[in-house]
């Protein structure tokens, strides 16, 4: 069963609200369409409840001390870390 999900970029403008079969899905099709926003992205439930989280930091990833497993990197810019549980 598919469940409904609303994809936050919090810039604004841009966020979708789509009907994924898993929340893995909302999450890949997120990651897909991230972008140096330099603003976190949130997945919500229906009703408006925040799932998850990917928070974004403005500074060089350094795999040595942020040791996230798969993160978003632009650069000097700053990466998104993994997803957290909100």
């Amino acid at each position: 069963m598919a469940n409904l999900y609303t994809i936050k970029y919090h810039t604004g403008e841009g966020d979708i609200t789509d009907t994924f079969c898993t929340l893995d899905d909302a999450q890949k099709r997120a990651e897909e369409r991230a972008s140096c926003t330099r603003r976190n992205i949130s997945i919500h439930a229906v009703g408006g409840e925040q799932v998850c989280i990917r928070y974004w930091y403005g500074t060089k990833y350094d795999q040595a001390r942020d040791n996230q497993d798969a993160p978003i990197i632009f650069g000097k810019e700053g990466f998104y870390a993994d997803w957290s549980d909100a």
